[in-house]
């Protein structure tokens, strides 16, 4: 044969790579309408996942996010009650808290250590199996504030220290180990904030007025029609008092929480989060997003 002849591969040297393919395509499927199955019965008895709507008026997880959820934890090799625990979905897009990603990392066989992490500042560095290179990320309160994050996300004002840790974990496993996390590039921190970052922009700003009210306000005249003559206030009112300011929890405080959770067999975060939830009727992602009356409350209940 010549470098000219054309090569026709025989047909039974393509028909196992497209079965291959096809099989492939049908595992998926299967795998979709079991998680869909699941979901449902999920659905109608995990309150977590029943698409209603918390004491704070916000929407819970239905049974799309729970299929969701399941299927892209099978893919990662996870049991149904473990992607749950684990993968939420933000506007559509499946994200995983940033310690899960670590729990994957480090189950691959990759290395994942904290540098630094106190409520400023954050450094987290990563290593591939077999690499000899670390991926070191640090991510400080300026650089989440010139991202716009913490002026739309309240935990960097609740949990600072947490966040920070949260986003450079994130980002030093994606350096890291992006095969690992090829289907599942973001963080929940990730989407929470740009979550945020969308709700600040989407703002609409009223428009100036037009004609002879857009003329009175450019010179600082006002309209006579509407002037009224301010009446006294009377002598028995009584002001509104100011709203008071939310004390967090302190680094004490937190430090006693979990010396008693361990004394009560509570060391698991999740037994930890759902205790705290049923105490005070909220979700909670940390036991640091506690106020200070919160974690005082828990203490004596655990301690009493």
């Amino acid at each position: 044969m010549t470098e000219l002849d054309t090569y026709n591969a025989p047909a039974n040297a393509i028909a196992p790579a497209m079965m291959t393919v096809s099989e492939n395509l049908e595992a998926h499927v299967a795998a979709l309408k079991s998680a869909d199955v699941l979901a449902g019965m999920i659905h109608t008895t995990v309150q977590a996942y029943d698409g209603g709507t918390d004491s704070k008026g916000r929407k819970r997880a239905g049974r799309k996010e729970a299929a969701i959820a399941i299927y892209h934890g099978q893919q990662l090799g996870w049991n149904p009650l473990t992607s749950l625990q684990n993968i939420f979905t933000v506007h559509g897009v499946p994200g995983m808290y940033a310690r899960a990603m670590r729990a994957l990392l480090i189950s691959k066989g990759h290395e994942v250590e904290t540098v630094e992490s106190t409520k400023t500042s954050a450094t987290v560095r990563a290593r591939h199996a077999g690499s000899e290179n670390w991926e070191e990320v640090t991510w400080t309160i300026e650089l989440a504030t010139q991202a716009g994050y913490v002026a739309g996300n309240t935990k960097y004002k609740t949990d600072p220290r947490g966040m920070l840790y949260a986003k450079a974990l994130a980002d030093a496993c994606r350096r890291a180990a992006p095969d690992v996390l090829m289907g599942m590039p973001y963080s929940k921190e990730d989407l929470e904030d740009e979550r945020a970052i969308q709700a600040t922009s989407e703002r609409v700003d009223k428009p100036a007025p037009k004609g002879i009210e857009g003329l009175r306000n450019k010179l600082g005249v006002d309209d006579p029609a509407a002037t009224t003559i301010d009446e006294e206030p009377a002598s028995d009112s009584v002001p509104e008092p100011e709203q008071a300011e939310v004390k967090p929890s302190t680094e004490d405080q937190q430090a006693a929480l979990q010396q008693a959770f361990r004394k009560a067999v509570m060391d698991d975060l999740d037994t930890q989060l759902a205790w705290l939830g049923n105490l005070f009727n909220r979700d909670l992602e940390l036991p640091s997003e506690l106020s200070f009356d919160e974690a005082a409350q828990a203490l004596r209940e655990l301690q009493s």
